[in-house]
């Protein structure tokens, strides 16, 4: 019984690196609407920019309440409505503490278009901070750094992950430089926990650190490779 709850947690890991990995390609092209709609919040007579820098405005607020519908909306059509906080239709459907967040959105201090990005994205949409922090990550060794975050915030949070998994960090920093963070791997990895779990010398009890034996196994056996 122990050996198949430690199964499950190790499956559960699996299926929450890849989940947080693919949600990369939604947060990218969200990250790019972002830009686009911060480029547009200019005043038509001076350039000025309505948001950048700005405390309190009438212009900034409809600025950023019009920002959020969009990304929001553009969210929701990718992956679906988070329970019990939007709808599809406008602002107008808010229930009162999805307004109250977008309020001190709207009443903050916001000076780049990535500031406001992640406060929308996590604040009202739900996003974990650490895969929005990977998902504006400029190298892979940061999405390696966010992803692994997230799985010790889920699994093992009592730990630093810089320290605690830093091999983990490095190994999925090599596989994303080797664009080989696919479905081969999730298989192949799946395959090597197995053999974890139930062999002669097992002695991890958590899927995080079951994820970063099988990986290491992987590469040392060749299944995985670090070109």
């Amino acid at each position: 019984m122990f050996k198949l709850q430690n199964k499950l947690d190790f499956h559960t890991t699996v299926l929450d690196l890849r989940a947080a990995a693919g949600s990369l390609v939604v947060l990218g092209v969200l990250r790019k609407l972002s830009n686009e709609e911060w480029e547009r919040c200019r005043d038509d007579a001076s350039d000025t920019h309505l948001i950048k820098g700005v405390i309190f405005d009438s212009k900034k607020t409809e600025a950023i309440r019009a920002y959020i519908a969009k990304i929001v909306r553009l969210y929701m059509n990718t992956v679906g409505p988070n329970i019990g906080a939007w709808t599809k239709n406008s602002l107008e459907n808010e229930h009162v503490l999805t307004k109250a967040v977008s309020d001190k959105i709207c009443n903050s201090e916001i000076n780049t278009a990535d500031q406001l990005f992640e406060m929308v994205i996590t604040r009202l949409i739900g996003v974990d901070s650490h895969i929005v922090r990977a998902s504006l990550a400029k190298t892979n060794r940061g999405i390696a750094l966010g992803l692994v975050g997230y799985l010790s915030a889920r699994h093992d949070e009592s730990v630093d992950p810089l320290v605690t998994y830093a091999q983990l960090i490095n190994d999925i920093e090599i596989l994303l430089d080797a664009k080989k963070l696919n479905d081969e791997f999730y298989d192949v990895v799946l395959e090597e926990g197995g053999h974890i779990i139930f062999g002669q010398d097992y002695h991890q009890t958590i899927g995080i650190e079951i994820l970063e034996d099988a990986i290491g196994r992987c590469y040392v056996e060749k299944r995985l490779s670090r070109d």
